[in-house]
């Protein structure tokens, strides 16, 4: 397949964060505007419902780590750390409520919400597991809106899914733009572009907003190209 013999070029020149075991799939992200390698992060093959995801930076050093609970639920239970500024973000199950906790810092006090579970529609990974069952919609052009939880924050913000047209190395693939449902808001917050391929409704590519900040602590926009060794 073209689509696919090209992505696994790209992530081959790309590779290199020095992590070496098997692995379910891997991600390389670069800065949009310059292509350059800022980590790669690596999800590890599931341990019954369980996956762990390692974040590296390009000289080889682990710089985060991301424990999921619940690979197949769109809200599964997330713990995400990162080593160089003691960075937490914990999304856990309690009954019939998220507890949502985020620590800036290492030496910050955390902060704690607790949201009904019929609240939120997606946490972290499993916006994946919602893609997949609202595929077919997606591809007859429904928009498709949901609740995102925002550990950071101690909320979950409405977003909203819907196929846009893909560029033409892409022509085969299903191609989203995901950003915030209401109108007003959309002005100040940036988009996610994200691309499947369809015959594995995998993510190929996503960039926007990463999940991981950068090594000043700050948010930072991102292209990650992800690749599914077999």
């Amino acid at each position: 397949m073209k689509m696919l013999s090209g992505l696994l070029l790209v992530a081959a020149t790309v590779s290199g964060c020095g992590y070496e075991g098997a692995v379910f799939a891997q991600g390389f992200a670069s800065k949009p505007e310059t292509g350059e390698l800022v980590y790669c992060e690596y999800h590890l093959p599931a341990d019954g419902d369980r996956r762990t995801v390692l974040y590296y930076a390009p000289q080889g050093v682990r710089i985060g780590e991301k424990q999921i609970v619940g690979i197949e639920r769109s809200t599964p239970e997330v713990m995400q750390r990162d080593f160089r500024h003691g960075e937490e973000r914990k999304v856990s199950r309690g009954t019939n409520v998220l507890e949502m906790s985020y620590r800036e810092t290492g030496e910050g006090a955390y902060e704690n919400a607790v949201v009904p579970d019929d609240a939120v529609d997606v946490v972290d990974a499993g916006f994946d597991v919602f893609i997949r069952r609202h595929w077919r919609g997606l591809i007859s052009g429904q928009t498709v809106t949901f609740r995102f939880a925002l550990p950071p924050h101690g909320r979950a913000v409405t977003l909203r899914a819907q196929r846009v047209p893909c560029a033409a190395q892409w022509m085969d693939a299903l191609c989203i733009k995901v950003d915030l449902a209401q109108p007003l808001l959309r002005l100040f917050a940036g988009a996610l572009n994200l691309i499947y391929d369809r015959p594995g409704r995998r993510l190929r590519v996503f960039e926007g907003i990463s999940n991981l900040l950068d090594e000043q602590g700050s948010s930072q926009r991102v292209r990650i190209e992800y690749d599914y060794p077999e």
